[in-house]
């Protein structure tokens, strides 16, 4: 792949089901489960009560790369700061600059909407090449920090027992 011949797009209406595949590559690349529906990516990107960006890298017709971000106010960070919670390229993409370049796009594009200065994401522990590319990128990598998730059941239990 020549990168002049990348195109880093924003997702449309028309590019929900080729983000889809691309979501749905990225969590067999990881072994995650994979719960979104078109329509819920939908909501999250379009309309008046969007709340996230997708962006694709492309090569002609082919995508070779995704971005998925929201917003996040950080304390640690002072202010607003743009959480990547999907990035993924295609192996056949891989040390070309695509995840690079749609970091830089995703930043650009946080900060435009959201007024964003900085980028927080996830790596799994176990992802070695994952870590060493942002480490590359500069981010630090927090081994204290620790993720967690509670899922809508857990928080509709949770919601009841506060009443």
């Amino acid at each position: 792949m020549c990168a002049s011949d990348l195109r880093i797009q924003t997702v449309g209406t028309e590019d929900v089901s080729a983000l889809m595949r691309a979501l749905k590559a990225l969590a067999w690349d990881l072994d995650d489960p994979f719960k979104a529906t078109p329509e819920d990516i939908s909501k999250a990107l379009f309309g008046p009560d969007s709340f996230a960006l997708a962006l694709l890298a492309r090569q002609g017709d082919r995508v070779s790369g995704a971005v998925l971000a929201a917003p996040l106010f950080s304390t640690m960070g002072g202010g607003p700061a743009l959480y990547v919670s999907d990035l993924w390229v295609d192996v056949s993409a891989r040390q070309q600059a695509v995840g690079k370049r749609l970091l830089v796009a995703a930043s650009i594009e946080g900060s435009r909407r959201w007024q964003t200065t900085g980028l927080r994401l996830t790596v799994y522990r176990d992802n070695a090449p994952a870590r060493a590319f942002y480490d590359r990128l500069g981010f630090t990598l927090n081994e204290k920090d620790l993720s967690a998730f509670l899922p809508g059941t857990r928080v509709a239990a949770l919601q009841e027992g506060a009443e």
